[in-house]
């Protein structure tokens, strides 16, 4: 009996939809199974959410820090340079969540169900399960789908650690956090838009003006029914810019020109929880904490280790935790988390001997795979929370069935899943020979300052080769770029051996997520460093720092080479006599 298909792939995460296009591609004959159209994508989980809203932080940080280029925005009083009063525009969430909407959309455009069928793919949108009998197949919408080879590729959840008292309360998690605030936000500012005696906080739009602060409808001791009372005028004698009598001290009058294609309607603004604690050790926790922050929130990062970043070069922890720490994030290490409990609707944390008190919960503890659906068990699949057991060419205990991205016990970044795809994806097509490699695959966090890092740290490559290992330093405040921009935080530290063999590299600064490119192409083409110092880079850009390193290393080697020095110093008082 022929089988339908060449691949199958169940799950719509970025990675699955690499692998359909690329199997396309080579001709191959591939089926794309999606549990839920939209739902299961790393787009959809809040990735782009949290990239957009970091990016709006940092475009409200430097508003902030404007003053140190002598750029001073309007103030409420010329006559004082009194900084409190210094206006900068507020967040607007709703605002912000279309616009994230919208990059989601293009993002995702890409991968529509027109261009997937252009390819030749089958896109089957459908929960399935594997079956064994009568033979190896994948069943979705009571159809049995037959393939040479299978890709699991359905992305994760995330994990809900065993808190006391954690099933009692509301929290957040990285991939709902956006969507939720968004929504808790307007049920509040429902709640607060009161009509009849109460009073409307928020924001309330007349005709074309705009009411700001507090309006007050009606008071305590109401007029009679169809009385008018004796302070105001009829509505047709108002003059068009006079504040009525009636409204609060606090509200203010003025014009509102009205968007195209918007009615005249009351709103409220939803608004994010002034006050966080973020749990968690994964990378994710201090890049959501500095958005936060950067948002307006007071927070506090809880991570259970003796210091963030734990698995990163310690220079690079203590780093980014000084500059969290500057930004007003409290940094508690050391500090697991044993019990939250809601008391007079306040939620409170403990955390080691520490109780902290917040309106929000997020946790960043870790996903897990997204496989109890498909019956792994009955086609001979092993698994754990952690992922699927698989050998280094990525097939499963079935050798049919291969993985990628969370269920490969991989990290939870989207090209890293991408080229775990990329490898299963030959070896189920072709012949299984190739193997996953992940020293030249850099890995990054996108704090402020960005941390990238690829190939060996310093500890593990003086494990490995020991006495035969330099590193090299270069700071951002050498960089004439970096002063310009004003971003001198920072460093790159690359581990070499004594020839010039790349061993590893983490950068910590601007633009490390752009720089460290350089640095893997090296290692996977194993470029010598030597090299590097004979590129000439455009002045002033921030990759010159690749040629000072290299040019550093240079003279390392000519200090550390004693017989060396003896022959230049040597040659050269020779060349100095025959000057005369």
């Amino acid at each position: 009996m022929t089988v339908d298909y060449d691949l199958i792939i169940i799950g719509g995460t970025p990675a699955g939809f690499y692998a359909a296009v690329t199997a396309a591609g080579l001709k191959a004959r591939v089926a794309l199974v999606e549990p839920q159209q939209g739902q299961t994508s790393w787009l959809g989980q809040g990735a782009i959410y949290t990239r957009v809203l970091s990016e709006i932080g940092r475009k409200l940080e430097q508003m902030r820090d404007a003053a140190q280029w002598v750029i001073y925005p309007q103030i409420a009083d010329l006559t004082e340079a009194d900084f409190s009063q210094t206006q900068f525009p507020s967040l607007q969430l709703t605002a912000v969540m279309e616009w994230a909407n919208l990059v989601v959309a293009n993002c995702s455009e890409q991968n529509s169900q027109a261009i997937l069928a252009a390819l030749g793919i089958d896109l089957i949108t459908g929960k399935g399960e594997f079956c064994r009998l009568p033979h190896l197949g994948f069943v979705v919408n009571n159809r049995r789908l037959r393939s040479r080879a299978y890709l699991i590729a359905t992305g994760s959840r995330p994990v809900i650690p065993d808190i006391k008292g954690l099933q009692t309360i509301d929290y957040f998690t990285p991939n709902d956090i956006w969507q939720k605030v968004l929504k808790v936000g307007r049920l509040k500012g429902e709640r607060e838009l009161k009509v009849g005696r109460f009073k409307v906080e928020g924001e309330l739009k007349v005709g074309r003006f705009k009411v700001e602060g507090e309006l007050k409808v009606g008071n305590e001791n109401q007029q009679p029914k169809n009385q008018q009372p004796d302070n105001q005028q009829p509505e047709n004698q108002q003059p068009e810019n006079q504040q009525p009598d009636h409204l609060g001290q606090k509200a203010t009058l003025r014009e509102q020109p009205w968007p195209k294609g918007h009615a005249s309607r009351t709103t409220s603004q939803p608004s994010l929880p002034k006050s966080w604690v973020v749990i968690g050790d994964e990378p994710i926790a201090p890049e959501l904490a500095q958005t936060l922050a950067r948002l307006g929130c007071e927070v506090t990062l809880v991570v259970s280790t003796t210091r963030i970043l734990f698995q990163e070069d310690l220079e690079a922890s203590r780093l980014i935790q000084a500059q969290l720490e500057a930004e007003g994030i409290r940094v508690l290490t050391d500090s697991p988390v044993d019990q939250v409990r809601e008391i007079e609707g306040k939620t409170w944390v403990q955390a080691g001997n520490k109780a902290i008190e917040a309106d929000a919960i997020l946790l960043a503890t870790g996903e897990q795979p997204n496989v109890e659906s498909l019956n792994l068990e009955g086609v001979g699949i092993k698994y754990t929370q952690q992922g699927l057991q698989l050998n280094q060419k990525l097939q499963t205990t079935n050798p049919r069935i291969y993985s990628c991205g969370k269920m490969a016990a991989g990290y939870p970044c989207a090209h890293i899943a991408q080229y775990q795809a990329s490898i299963a994806l030959k070896n189920a097509l072709f012949f299984p020979c190739f193997k996953v490699d992940y020293h030249g695959i850099p890995w990054t966090i996108l704090t402020e300052p960005q941390l990238a890092r690829v190939g060996l740290t310093e500890v593990e490559a003086r494990k490995r080769y020991g006495k035969n290992v330099w590193v090299m330093r270069e700071y951002f405040k050498g960089l004439d770029q970096a002063q310009l921009l004003g971003q001198t935080t920072g460093y790159m530290k690359l581990v070499v051996q004594r020839n010039g063999t790349i061993l590893g590299a983490t950068i910590v600064g601007s633009q490390a997520t752009e720089l460290i490119g350089e640095i893997t192409l090296a290692i996977q083409q194993k470029v010598n460093l030597g090299l590097l110092a004979n590129v000439y880079y455009p002045y002033p850009t921030l990759s010159e720092i690749f040629k000072k390193t290299a040019i550093e290393w240079q003279h390392q080697r000519i200090s550390r080479n004693q017989t060396l020095k003896n022959f230049l110093e040597g040659f050269f008082n020779l060349r100095r006599s025959w000057s005369r």
